[in-house]
């Protein structure tokens, strides 16, 4: 099992919050896109929101620093998602926007509203892909939940569910899945589990035997039956090839399972040169490592466009842009002629045969606070290596069960950077390294100039850790 690090707002009923600001013949309007994880149907929802010009200064709304944006008829079952919901914003010079949930409104007439941010810290084992027991097992679960991936755990008042979402002990039945709690723990324990390996290793053995008895029956078909035959071996090759891709129902699903930072790795899972970034309809790819030291030496000058230049040195290659054609039923995509497979593990192979794996950040979109409670605080140092991207107000604290670093990330320069990479050293008091974490302060959004946000980076309780030097890690 692989363990990783999560990170969760208990008390809020929605996910995947994005809220990019665009301007339309001249005014702003936002587009707001979430997926609901409340039991019931969501048919309204009320955000509290602040908005900000171009320099990142607030901008008021009749005298106030906060207005409410309503989004109503709506109609969002549990993991159901609403995207790009066009909404317009109340001031002309607003061109970005902080929010938080305030309301909700449900088709069984029931209101709630939004308790403030509560995060919590836990761990989930993971089973791994590469292990080839840990990989039958997986595969054997998702034939009963296809979101499948962690082992159920118990934590204090709350569970992990199988498909590895927090819930907490008054929810029986996952929010996200909606696998109940009592089937997620026994289906990974004896009989149960047993039970499922023999009957998926019987359905596998079942499967061999038709494909042998198909192989068979070709051998005996006769030579005017050549053209059956050509036919028959289409159709098995076909499946074959199938059996290990992953395909989707849609272009839509198709493009919404693979958006996102790819980078590539060896056969042995270990980080390999090159990335491939998939926004929307299109594809960026850079052939050239994008490693620590060479990141850390390409933060930007003062000097704007000598930043873009040294950015595109440390990339070590060009990136290209391409529009990505969908082919969900083959799990095929192709950008400029290209071919990339999406293989059943998840991964992408591209035609030279480079494999890919998604990139996992601990941000979430659409908040800009930590919500971390603290037993002890301890003052941070940090470092951005530039006066373009600059990192400030670190601050170092520690809860019950880990210990946690936050600050602010400002763009001082004169032009947008995305995919933003913080990384922190955790010191001691004598400044040696007991720790690191890094994260995305930045996404596909991007970082406009003038603006900033915040980042949080955590490890495992560390009552020696009275410090945190943050650098930049890598910036497109």
């Amino acid at each position: 099992m692989k363990e990783q690090h999560m990170s969760v707002d208990i008390n809020s009923y929605i996910a995947d919050l994005t809220c990019p600001v665009t301007v339309k013949e001249g005014k702003p309007v936002v587009a707001l896109s979430f997926k609901s994880l409340h039991a019931g149907t969501m048919t309204a929802i009320k955000f509290a929101v602040k908005g900000y010009n171009s320099f990142g200064e607030i901008v008021p709304v009749n005298g106030e620093e906060q207005f409410l944006i309503t989004v109503q008829d709506i109609s969002v079952p549990q993991n159901g998602m609403i995207r790009n919901l066009q909404v317009p914003l109340p001031q002309d010079d607003i061109r970005k926007i902080e929010l938080m949930e305030h309301q909700y409104s449900f088709a069984d007439g029931t209101t709630a509203m939004y308790e403030g941010e509560k995060w919590v810290d836990y761990d989930v084992e993971l089973f791994d892909t590469q292990d080839a027991e840990e990989k039958e097992q997986l595969d054997a679960l998702k034939t009963i939940n296809a979101q499948a991936t962690a082992k159920p755990a118990e934590l204090d008042g709350a569970w992990v569910c199988l498909c590895g979402h927090y819930n907490t002990d008054e929810n029986n039945v996952c929010n996200r899945c909606e696998m109940t709690k009592e089937t997620a723990f026994e289906t990974v324990q004896e009989p149960a589990l047993g039970a499922l390996m023999e009957s998926y290793k019987e359905k596998k053995a079942h499967a061999a035997e038709a494909d042998k008895k198909k192989k068979k029956l070709l051998m005996l078909l006769s030579i005017p039956a050549a053209l059956v035959l050509a036919l028959i071996i289409a159709l098995v090759s076909n499946a074959a090839v199938l059996s290990q891709r992953k395909t989707f129902d849609s272009a839509a699903d198709m493009q919404k399972a693979l958006q996102g930072r790819w980078t590539a790795v060896t056969e042995d899972g270990k980080t390999a040169s090159g990335r491939i970034v998939i926004s929307e309809n299109k594809l960026e790819s850079t052939a050239g490592s994008t490693s620590a030291k060479a990141s850390d030496s390409a933060a930007p000058s003062s000097d704007d466009s000598s930043a873009k230049e040294t950015a595109k040195t440390t990339d070590n290659a060009a990136k290209d842009t391409k529009e990505i054609t969908w082919k969900p039923s083959r799990g095929v995509f192709k950008a400029d002629g290209k071919k990339y497979i999406v293989e059943k593990n998840g991964r992408i192979k591209d035609s030279s045969g480079k494999e890919y794996k998604k990139a996992v950040t601990s941000s979430k979109s659409g908040s800009s606070s930590s919500g971390s409670k603290s037993s002890s605080s301890k003052s941070g140092s940090s470092s951005s290596g530039s006066s373009i991207l600059k990192i400030s107000n670190t601050k170092v604290t520690s809860n019950s069960s880990y210990t946690i670093c936050t600050g602010t990330l400002t763009n001082n320069g004169k032009s947008t950077y995305k995919f933003v990479q913080v990384k922190g050293a955790f010191q001691n008091s004598s400044g040696k390294v007991v720790d690191t974490d890094s994260t995305y302060a930045v996404g596909a959004e991007g970082l406009a100039p003038g603006e900033s946000t915040t980042f949080r980076l955590s490890i495992k309780k560390n009552a020696s850790a009275t410090k945190c030097n943050v650098t930049i890690f890598s910036f497109k």
